[in-house]
């Protein structure tokens, strides 16, 4: 089972996952966690905290760029070798 599907039976069954540190919580109905899920949970924290950690990371918005920050070049200025057409036309941004 995909990650994305298995959140969506939890999410199904009113499970709530979040990470809270290194650790992976979770809050669920009386009845909702069956030994099976049990189970899942515990052979996919790994993967469950990466994904989450990860989607709390898209969520943030668009990072800012070490190089971005020592030059105090605004994010959302353009790149300094963009001359504009198409990608295919910047050899240095492909």
């Amino acid at each position: 089972m995909e990650t994305a599907t298995l959140l969506s039976v939890l999410r199904e069954r009113n499970v709530r996952v979040w990470v809270e540190g290194d650790r992976l919580k979770c809050s669920a109905p009386a009845g909702a966690l069956d030994a099976e899920l049990r189970a899942t949970l515990a052979d996919r924290k790994q993967e469950l905290l990466a994904w989450l950690r990860q989607a709390e990371a898209l969520k943030s918005g668009p990072a800012e760029l070490p190089a971005d920050r020592a030059r105090g070049r605004d994010k959302s200025a353009p790149a300094d070798n963009f001359q504009g057409g198409s990608v295919a036309d910047n050899p240095g941004t492909a």
